[in-house]
């Protein structure tokens, strides 16, 4: 590029605000609509709750997991039923696959869940994670066994119809993630701890899933392989506005070192 066009184009960055990106959240807030909205007699909202829980533990941006239409076609492919697979180790030790018509009483008992991307924003196909249950209904099991059975039974003949179909003709979008988000957010009260409510929105899922992992001290490469990150533009997901990013760094800064010049 002629050099006048480039000190052109960086003036112009230089004058560009500088980007927001969504935060991420505590998990308090993600337990509150698993409590609230995953006890609802809405299934609407019960299917809120549930992929809220599997965003947070697969790290999905919120384009894999919900869709404006039922016939909308994206670069993102949405989960479909056939990109599930749920899993039963018995004492024996040996794992099998689930039957695809198993009732859900035993997809809730299942002893782990996989599911394949077939297409991605960022052009990763085929990419497959699985998860284990965990205690309580915040479970990716337990919430994605609901979420697979509900699209049965809304499209009880279509295996490929989206996960995020929760009756026929309807479906979950980005639009209702964002709003029971800002809901749980008055909620709880984060913004009395600093969370700037305007920040909030889908993306803070994915923020607040690896942000969590860091926080608990998971490997890098394990974190990036969850969130099918190619390279570390993962960290731009490891806001400073969690104080616990920087907890101790103080300290460990004054701590005094001898500084060698040869």
């Amino acid at each position: 590029m002629h050099l006048a066009f480039t000190r052109l184009y960086h003036s112009y960055r230089g004058q560009d605000p500088a980007s927001e990106p969504q935060i991420a959240l505590p998990v308090k807030l993600f337990l509150n609509i698993v409590e609230q909205e995953g006890s609802s007699d809405d299934p609407l909202e019960q299917a809120i709750a549930d992929f809220v829980t599997i965003a947070f533990y697969f790290l999905l941006r919120v384009g894999e997991y919900t869709c404006q239409t039922l016939t909308k076609k994206t670069r993102t492919v949405q989960f479909r039923r056939n990109d599930v697979t749920f899993w039963h180790e018995p004492p024996t030790g040996q794992t099998y696959r689930l039957s695809l018509d198993a009732p859900l009483e035993s997809l809730l008992q299942a002893s782990s869940v996989t599911l394949r991307l077939s297409n991605q924003k960022n052009g990763v196909r085929d990419a497959t994670l699985t998860h284990e249950p965990v205690d309580g209904e915040f479970c990716p099991v337990k919430a994605t066994a609901r979420r697979y059975a509900a699209s049965r039974q809304a499209n009880p003949n279509n295996v490929f119809a989206m996960l995020c179909q929760y009756a026929p003709n309807k479906i979950v979008t980005a639009k209702h993630i964002a709003q029971v988000l800002q809901r749980a957010a008055f909620r709880t009260t984060i913004w009395m701890e600093g969370f700037e409510l305007d920040r909030i929105g889908p993306h803070s899922i994915r923020a607040s899933g690896a942000m969590h992992l860091y926080l608990n001290d998971v490997p890098e490469a394990t974190i990036m392989n969850i969130g099918r990150w190619q390279s570390r533009t993962w960290l731009t997901y490891i806001h400073n506005q969690i104080a616990a990013v920087t907890a101790g760094a103080s300290r460990n800064k004054y701590t005094p070192h001898p500084l060698n010049t040869n």
